[in-house]
């Protein structure tokens, strides 16, 4: 009884895992040269967007400037200019008055007085839905205002 035992064990154990083996193995290298057959057209698009990464830089080492050079930016705007089209227009960038702008005031008010901030975050606090605004203006320290639930809670300057 041993005998077979160790025979069953030893013997017809390993068998029945090789067999195992040699299936999964099998499925694994079929998966692998069909994924290796949908990609062959991916080596000829790189190629290519190496190819025209040449062009452009054999040009620029030609002397020719790129498309989006300083001097095409500067003729651009002179060739504008010499159209009689009009600038395009620039944020209103006032200066805040800070004590004008008390805990309590509402966003819509705030936003007249202020205009847009220069940065924003907005996030849900359980109950409390808050934003925090900043706004940088030239030559005045940066203001952080805060509200919650639309309504202003602090008023900060900080200093620069």
């Amino acid at each position: 009884m041993k005998t077979a035992c160790c025979i069953a064990v030893f013997l017809c154990l390993p068998i029945s895992l090789f067999a195992q083996a040699v299936v999964e193995s099998a499925i694994i290298t079929a998966g692998s040269a069909t994924a290796a057959g949908g990609a062959s057209g991916v080596g000829k698009s790189i190629g290519g967007v190496f190819n025209s990464l040449n062009k452009t830089l054999s040009k620029i080492k030609d002397g020719a400037p790129p498309a989006a050079s300083p001097e095409k930016a500067e003729e651009l705007v002179s060739t504008r200019i010499a159209a009689g089209e009009p600038a395009p227009e620039v944020a209103k960038r006032d200066p805040i008055d800070i004590s004008a702008i008390k805990p309590g005031m509402k966003r819509s008010e705030l936003i007249e007085r202020t205009g847009n901030p220069s940065l924003k975050i907005t996030r849900n606090d359980g109950p409390a839905f808050l934003e925090t605004m900043w706004y940088e203006r030239p030559g005045q320290p940066d203001t952080v205002i805060q509200l919650k639930n639309g309504v202003v809670d602090r008023v900060e300057a900080s200093s620069k």
